[in-house]
């Protein structure tokens, strides 16, 4: 008894000082986490700064007129551009905003239900990933950009082009990593569900899906990234209603501002979509960790 009495101190001093330790590494990584953001702003300061005086310095226009305001623009010329857009909606500026989104986010659904079903299918039939494997390599092989013509050709200057485009891209850069998942599937795990009278069909569906989907999440904020850069690249080539024909109409009409205006929203697009694609990848990933 007076042993016990005896080491209930020193439980609690070393209670106190876990909790204290707890606190200060809390402490630091929140200090931690302002010098990144201040980071983050200084540099995104340096760059409009930088981006400001440029085209006001004439010894520089005079020596390199790629310097020149007329085609670099300004930060105060975007800021101006931009409540033309957002706010007096010139140019149909929502409408193609919008045919962008859906053209990208219809892309991503389709390009990734290829991919998970055509994984599962090569991850299940070994004389069928034989005869398909090298049929894909040769595919993947072709840039997606340079597929744009003949998808026009089938398509027109229609959203089902942005939608063509951005599936494809997507396919391409998630099958590979999700036929991986699936091949990753312990051997033990099929043979005891064979064990207990799972068919193959059960396999495919209820085990190897699993570990078909992990591997895909795991890639989606590229795949979202590929699903609105394939998108964009659509609109600018075939002229389909969206961002990327915006950008073609300022290029032709040699308005810089209207360019750097719509490249920035496509920036800030693409970053939110992909943030969200990293936060539904973290927490999916998390629970198949969690359940297997």
């Amino acid at each position: 008894m007076t042993d016990l009495l005896d080491s209930n101190p020193q439980r609690s001093s070393a209670g106190v000082r876990g909790r204290r330790t707890l606190v200060s590494s809390r402490r630091a990584k929140g200090s931690n986490q302002w010098i990144v953001w201040l980071g983050r702003v200084g540099i995104l300061a340096v760059f409009l700064v930088g981006w400001s005086l440029l085209p006001v310095n004439e010894a520089l226009r005079a020596r390199w007129p790629v310097f020149d305001e007329f085609f670099l623009s300004s930060p105060g010329a975007v800021v101006e551009e931009f409540q033309r857009l957002l706010i007096g909606n010139e140019l149909d500026f929502w409408v193609n905003f919008w045919f962008t989104v859906k053209g990208a986010s219809l892309g991503l659904v389709v390009g990734l239900a290829c991919s998970v079903t055509m994984a599962l299918i090569l991850t299940s039939s070994r004389l069928l990933r034989s005869a398909l494997t090298p049929i894909m390599d040769l595919v993947n092989a072709i840039p997606t950009v340079a597929l744009i013509p003949v998808i026009v050709l089938m398509f027109g200057s229609t959203l089902e082009t942005s939608v063509v485009i951005a599936a494809l891209s997507v396919f391409f850069f998630t099958v590979f990593n999700a036929y991986a998942g699936g091949a990753s599937m312990p051997k033990d795990l099929a043979n005891n569900a064979a064990m207990l009278g799972a068919s193959r069909a059960e396999l495919m569906w209820k085990l190897r899906v699993r570990y078909v989907l992990a591997w895909t999440i795991q890639i989606l904020p590229g795949a979202i990234g590929h699903a609105l850069a394939s998108a964009f690249a659509a609109e600018l080539f075939s002229g389909s209603p969206g961002l990327g024909r915006l950008v073609m109409q300022a290029i032709l009409s040699i308005n810089s501002d209207l360019v750097f205006a719509t490249v920035t929203v496509i920036a800030v697009l693409g970053v939110s979509l992909t943030m969200m694609g990293s936060a539904f990848s973290a927490r999916y990933l998390h629970w198949f960790t969690k359940s297997r």
